[in-house]
């Protein structure tokens, strides 16, 4: 029999937080940049979250230490499965969130980032 092993995060590294008043502020600035990318959440925040794709952060998440380069996120104390935005230039846009609460790590993140200075 093939043998298994799980071998989860058990660290993550956050280089650069931006924290948005609201959630059609973060929705605006991803809307700029996003192709597509899905705004998450998680007890009563929506982020967004960019790996690091270096070399060295690649081998570092293979040891168990995920690198964030850039974590966006707003309060949004109750889940929903888009936010639209209903003025400006961005009038009509539309970005897909996508429930992350049942997922122990980010509940840890989450958890962390409510209680952490960058709050």
């Amino acid at each position: 029999m093939v043998e298994i092993e799980y071998s989860p995060v058990k660290k993550i590294v956050v280089h650069e937080i931006y924290r948005y008043d609201s959630k059609e502020e973060l929705t605006k600035r991803l809307a700029g940049y996003s192709s597509g990318r899905p705004i998450f959440w998680c007890d009563g925040i929506v982020f967004v979250y960019y790996m690091d794709d270096s070399d060295d952060s690649k081998n570092e998440y293979l040891k168990g230490t995920a690198h964030w380069s850039t974590l966006a996120y707003a309060e949004m104390p109750k889940f929903a499965s888009s936010i639209e935005l209903e003025e400006g230039m961005f009038k009509g846009v539309k970005m897909a969130v996508i429930d992350y609460n049942s997922f122990k790590l980010f509940k840890d993140f989450i958890k962390w980032l409510k209680t952490s200075k960058q709050q």
